[in-house]
């Protein structure tokens, strides 16, 4: 009785925010701030903006995404206020206040445009701030359902002592008969999130949907038996979940390369659409993350979304899962 009655609150709760929301922040390369429920705060990836929200481009540029899947771009000076919905939104440039222009927008989705789950996640992140590192490499992703043909491969080291230290590794594959088909030594660095892209038809990787493969990283010279089971694993999707997210990045691609939406925009919109709970792809959003986390204004949305993903895929990576949510608490 009183779990259901924390879930219809929560429920309603949530339900109430999603009412408010009209547009998302996607990308700032630049600097400034927003005004919303009181209070004024700096311009970063990934905040929501409710009606009534004004944004203010002190320098560089900015884009925001409407709900309805609009994208909308500032350039320094721009002032933007929110109205519920594009159409009675207002911006103040050189010319004036006037109203976003037809032409000035472009289709980044087709009125569905993902979001982050942060309010969902507060309290179960909070409880994995005081996790600490056990010396052990852990296998971060891929695991889980993948999409992307050819994942890069992520592990994280948590061997705190040794922060910052460089390190060599081995990259262990199988395939699902058990035979090794990736044997590659890797450098990293210790505590920290480390990645090696893969062209995985050097490999003959078979991605028919529902094929499994396990894999696992070690610190050179510690590599398991070939009897010895791997600690992760990964699935491709079926062929209509692979299509659709084939679909969705070649779309945001070929805005980029026409100019007609940034590069930041496309990682921000590509992990949300990866981690949202409809998809479940939440191996494919990391790439995306890993490349916000060099964006000042990204890092903090970076490491929560990282927090929450890692969070999912239990306790082999525990130390990593908090470690972003401690940079994404504390800073970075």
């Amino acid at each position: 009785m009183v779990t259901a009655l924390f879930v219809c609150t929560l429920t309603a709760s949530l339900d109430a925010q999603d009412a408010e929301v009209v547009a998302m922040v996607t990308a700032v390369n630049g600097s400034g701030t927003v005004e919303a429920n009181g209070t004024t705060e700096a311009l970063e990836i990934g905040r929501e903006l409710p009606s009534g929200a004004k944004i203010i481009l002190d320098g560089g540029n900015a884009s925001i995404v409407f709900m309805d899947g609009q994208l909308f771009e500032l350039a320094a000076g721009d002032r933007l206020e929110l109205g519920a919905d594009l159409s009675a939104s207002t911006i103040t440039g050189g010319g004036g206040t006037r109203g976003v222009a037809d032409g000035e927008t472009v289709a980044v989705a087709d009125g569905d445009v993902a979001r982050a789950n942060n309010d969902k996640w507060q309290s179960q992140m909070a409880s994995i701030y005081g996790v600490r590192g056990d010396a052990s490499v852990a296998a971060v992703s891929p695991r889980l359902t993948v999409a992307n043909q050819t994942p890069t491969f992520f592990w994280f080291d948590g061997d705190s002592v040794a922060a910052g230290r460089s390190k060599t590794y081995t990259l262990l594959v199988r395939d699902p008969s058990g035979k090794t088909v990736v044997s590659q030594e890797l450098t990293g660095t210790v505590y920290e999130l480390n990645k090696q892209d893969m062209m995985l038809s050097s490999y003959a990787f078979d991605r028919s949907p529902g094929t499994v493969y396990t894999w696992g990283v070690y610190a050179k010279g510690t590599e398991p038996a070939e009897s010895e089971s791997l600690p992760a694993s990964f699935v491709f999707v079926d062929t209509e979940g692979q299509e659709r997210a084939r679909e969705k990045e070649v779309k945001l691609q070929n805005l980029v390369e026409t100019g007609s939406m940034d590069e930041t925009s496309y990682h921000t919109l590509m992990s949300l659409y990866y981690a949202d709970e409809r998809e479940r792809l939440f191996s494919d959003a990391i790439p995306h993350l890993y490349t916000l986390l060099d964006n000042p204004s990204g890092k903090k949305f970076a490491a929560t979304q990282l927090a929450q993903i890692l969070n999912r895929f239990g306790n082999e990576v525990s130390t990593a899962a908090a470690y972003f949510a401690r940079k994404a608490r504390y800073g970075m």
